[in-house]
């Protein structure tokens, strides 16, 4: 048969190789070993190794072509013969080969089953002489019983250790007896050459847009890669593939280049995004929440409601969230609030606020007949307190800023000596925690 295969990976050759064909040989010209083959019968039985037409044959050789064959059984089964028969190569040169030389050959028999004799016995050596001695002393590349029936087997060995002689290689059948036949075909030595394969990524890019999410491109086309493999086919791929969504910086991106030969190389390059969409957020006005008397508190409300956002980002969706978040428990005094607005785009924006979180004053003038519990009124420096068990006097301006508190048992007076002059709102809270407000104007 011809042999077409020229690259190949066999008994742990890789196929990373170009392959130089030394040798070659499938039979086809169908006339008994020509072009300087040789047999020998070692065991001078009269049996030997001869070409057989397969045309029309079963496995295992699917009626193709010439194939050698030798046998170990002689009809009617199972009457057979012990074989010693080899098979001669013509001479090969290899005095000018170097690095990895290989052989490969394939061999077969018709029978299906080990019950059924298939296990005929091959060897196989590489011989710079030929005599029956020199092969029977010889130490064969390849030898074994075959493994499987009514099927063509891959084998093969190397030959290196034979670079720089001239040699004949011998197929030897023999060590068996009363199996069936062995069948050999395209027998073939090469020399195998390392391969190489090179990559270079192309240069980083920088992507600006204002589309979210935005897509991986295809940076393969800008990679460079070659190979002295036969037939010269790269494959590029990428990882994170083309496609895949972009995050907003820099992306690494792996290219793989693979090679017909099975050599691969990577390299790496970067993909920076920068996404140009503009966001924009104003807070709403500052605000005042007033809070009943005795330390009963109010809660945070949300302010995002009353800030104003909007963004470029193509097909612009916009989240807007506050810190503290709205129902969070508010302190007296100024409560500042960070509003942050986020787009599909990745961009943010921030804006503060306050709320005022002040006592409610909730009085009015005919609920200042009480009045006369403190006296002077108005007063420049202190005044008196005609109530028994005060047990705390807090001041509030009349916007609701507590400016003055002082805590003790029966108090009777107070000192308001630093306030500025104006009207103010007095809170005196009992032992039993009752409440009474009035006004008091400081002169």
């Amino acid at each position: 048969m011809k042999k077409l295969l020229l690259l190949f990976a066999l008994l742990g050759v890789t196929a990373t190789y170009n392959a130089q064909i030394i040798f070659t040989d499938g039979f086809e010209s169908g006339t008994p070993f020509l072009d300087g083959w040789s047999v020998l019968d070692l065991n001078a039985d009269g049996d030997q190794w001869q070409i057989f037409d397969v045309t029309g044959f079963g496995p295992p050789t699917d009626g193709q072509g010439f194939m050698a064959l030798s046998s170990s059984a002689t009809p009617p089964l199972p009457a057979g013969v012990q074989p010693d028969n080899v098979l001669l190569t013509p001479s090969i040169d290899l005095t000018a080969a170097t690095g990895t030389i290989q052989l490969s050959f394939k061999a077969g028999s018709d029978a299906t089953t080990a019950s059924g004799k298939y296990e005929d016995f091959i060897s196989v050596y590489v011989l710079t002489s030929f005599t029956p001695a020199d092969i029977a002393a010889a130490t064969p590349v390849y030898a074994g019983a075959l493994t499987a029936g009514a099927i063509l087997l891959n084998l093969g060995a190397n030959i290196s250790a034979s670079a720089g002689s001239i040699v004949k290689i011998a197929f030897r059948h023999h060590n068996c007896l009363a199996e069936s036949s062995i069948f050999i075909d395209d027998i073939l030595v090469e020399k195998l050459v390392a391969t190489t394969l090179t990559l270079t990524c192309g240069a980083d890019q920088n992507l600006l847009s204002s589309t979210s999410p935005m897509t991986m491109p295809n940076v393969t086309t800008t990679a460079t890669a070659a190979t002295d493999c036969a037939g010269n086919v790269v494959t590029l791929t990428q990882s994170p593939a083309a496609g895949s969504a972009l995050s907003v910086g820099a992306n690494s991106v792996t290219v793989t280049a693979t090679d017909n030969c099975g050599n691969t190389q990577t390299c790496t390059m970067v993909v920076n995004f920068t996404n140009d969409a503009a966001i924009t957020l104003t807070c709403g006005a500052d605000q005042t929440i007033g809070y009943i008397a005795n330390g009963n508190s109010a809660n945070l409300p949300d302010v995002t409601t009353t800030a104003t956002a909007s963004s470029t980002c193509s097909g612009a969706v916009v989240t807007k969230t506050q810190s503290p978040a709205a129902g969070t428990a508010m302190t007296e005094g100024v409560n500042t609030v960070t509003v942050t607005a986020t787009d599909n785009c990745g961009n943010t924006q921030t804006c503060t606020m306050v709320v005022n979180y002040h006592y409610d004053l909730g009085i009015d003038d005919n609920e200042l007949a009480i009045s006369k519990l403190i006296y002077p009124n108005p007063s420049t420096d202190l005044f008196h307190i005609d109530m028994a068990n005060v047990s705390q006097v807090q001041i509030f301006a009349m916007n609701g800023d507590k400016v003055l508190t002082i805590n003790g048992q029966s108090i009777k007076e107070m000192n308001v000596s630093s306030l500025n002059k104006g009207m103010y709102i007095v809170e005196l809270t009992t032992v039993d925690q009752l409440a009474y407000k009035l006004k008091f104007e400081k002169n």
